[in-house]
C-alpha cells in the first residue's frame, strides 16, 4: 500500500511539473463543468424536470466558482511537495561545505559506472585527490580559510571534469573522480591537467591569496578487465602515498592487473 501511494504522488508530482499548475487548474476545472453538466443532465432526465436553463447555469458556475481555487490549492501542495522532495534528496547525495557529490552517492554512481565498464568492455579510472598542507592552511589562516580551500578546489576539479565524470568530496582534505572510458595515458593527462589548474589558481580567504596545490593518485585498467570499485580504491590511494612520499603536488599512476592465479589453483 505504501509503494503504491508514493508511485502514485510521484507520478502526480510529475504531471505538475511538466505540465505547470495553472494548465492543470484550468483543465481540472473544465473537466468538472462537463462532469457536473452532464450528471445535471442525467438527475434532469431521471426526475422528469423541465427548468433546464436554470439548471444548466447553476451547474457551470458551481465547479467555476469552487474549482480553481480548490485545484490550484491541491495542485500547489503537490508542487510543493515536489521542491521539497528534490532538496532533500539534493541533501543527502551532496556535501554540505562543497555542493559536489558526497561518498555515499558517488559510491552509488561509480558502482554502476563499473558494471557498464564491465559489460560494454571499456576501461575506467579512479582519481584520487588531496589538498596540500591543509593543516597549515587551517593553523595560519583560520578553519574557514580552510573550507574556503577546499570549496575552491572542489569548484576547479568539477568544473575542469567532463559531464560524464563522477566527482565527491571523499573524506576530510581528499576528493574523487571516476572516469568512465579513461585509460591510463587519458586519467593521467586528466589528473596532470587537475594538478596545473589548482596550481595555478590561488584562492581568496580571510583577506590573504593562498596559493593551492594538490597531490593525486592514478589508478587505472585495461579495456577489459574484472577490477572492483574497491581495487580502484587500493590501487589509487597506494598512487597517491607514493605521490606523497616524492614530496607531492604531483601525479601518480598505477595500473590494474589480475592477481596471478595460486600455484595449483
Amino acid at each position: 500500500m505504501q509503494r503504491r501511494d508514493d508511485a502514485l504522488l510521484a507520478l502526480a508530482r510529475q504531471v505538475v511539473r511538466q505540465h505547470g499548475m495553472a494548465s492543470l487548474t484550468a483543465a481540472a476545472t473544465a473537466a468538472g463543468v462537463l462532469v457536473s453538466q452532464g450528471l445535471t443532465a442525467l438527475a434532469m432526465f431521471a426526475w422528469g424536470a423541465d427548468d433546464w436553463g436554470f439548471a444548466l447555469f447553476v451547474s457551470t458556475m458551481m465547479p467555476l466558482l469552487l474549482l480553481p481555487p480548490i485545484s490550484w490549492t491541491l495542485f500547489g501542495l503537490v508542487y510543493r511537495l515536489h521542491l521539497a522532495d528534490d532538496k532533500l534528496q539534493r541533501l543527502a547525495q551532496s556535501d554540505s561545505l562543497t555542493g559536489v557529490a558526497n561518498r555515499r552517492h558517488f559510491t552509488q554512481l561509480a558502482r554502476n559506472a563499473m558494471l557498464m565498464a564491465h559489460r560494454y568492455k571499456h576501461p575506467l579510472a579512479l582519481v584520487l585527490i588531496d589538498i596540500d598542507g591543509l593543516k597549515r592552511i587551517n593553523d595560519e589562516h583560520g578553519p574557514l580559510a580552510g573550507d574556503d580551500a577546499m570549496a575552491a578546489v572542489a569548484r576547479l576539479c568539477q568544473g575542469a571534469l567532463r559531464d560524464s565524470d563522477i566527482f565527491a568530496r571523499f573524506a576530510g582534505d581528499e576528493f574523487v573522480a571516476a572516469l568512465p572510458h579513461a585509460d591510463a595515458e587519458a586519467a593521467a593527462a586528466t589528473a596532470e591537467r587537475l594538478r596545473r589548474l589548482v596550481e595555478n589558481s590561488p584562492v581568496r580567504a580571510e583577506g590573504a591569496s593562498i596559493a593551492l596545490t594538490v597531490t593525486l593518485g592514478v589508478a587505472a585498467t585495461p579495456l577489459e578487465h574484472e577490477a572492483t570499485l574497491q581495487d580502484l580504491f587500493g590501487l589509487a590511494d597506494d598512487a597517491l602515498r607514493r605521490a606523497k612520499v616524492k614530496g607531492g603536488n604531483r601525479v601518480e599512476t598505477l595500473l590494474w592487473e589480475p592477481k596471478a592465479p595460486r600455484p595449483g589453483g
